[in-house]
């Protein structure tokens, strides 16, 4: 794992200099080996609640309802660092979202 960490940083440094370099390391460092959240994470607004399993779906986090649901019972998704109990759960407040080990959402409500 080291040694990929290495390229990669390489690699950044190559091409956007070794700030951004820097940077791009202690971002997968933070979001990745330590599970925390990405610095930017994609917004959703929305103007009514939905159940969960629509919600990934609309926000093309899942490609049908049954991925979602899938997603949901293999304890895929978290809700504010929480997994998700269930797909009737309706999310009619501001909430973070992830989805798998990489994909983040902030829902909010408009």
């Amino acid at each position: 794992m080291e040694a990929k960490k290495q390229l990669g940083h390489r690699i950044v440094e190559l091409y956007h200099g070794s700030r951004a370099a820097d940077a791009a390391q202690r971002a997968f460092e933070r979001t990745h080996q330590l599970g925390g959240q990405p610095d930017v994470i994609p917004e959703v607004t929305l103007h009514d609640p939905m159940h969960l399993v629509d919600l990934l779906v609309s926000i093309g986090a899942a490609s049908s309802k049954s991925d979602a649901r899938r997603l949901i019972a293999g304890r895929g998704v978290s809700l504010n660092g929480q997994k998700a109990p269930s797909g009737e759960l309706v999310i009619d407040a501001t909430v973070t979202i992830k989805v798998g080990p990489r994909r983040f959402y902030r829902i909010v409500f408009n």
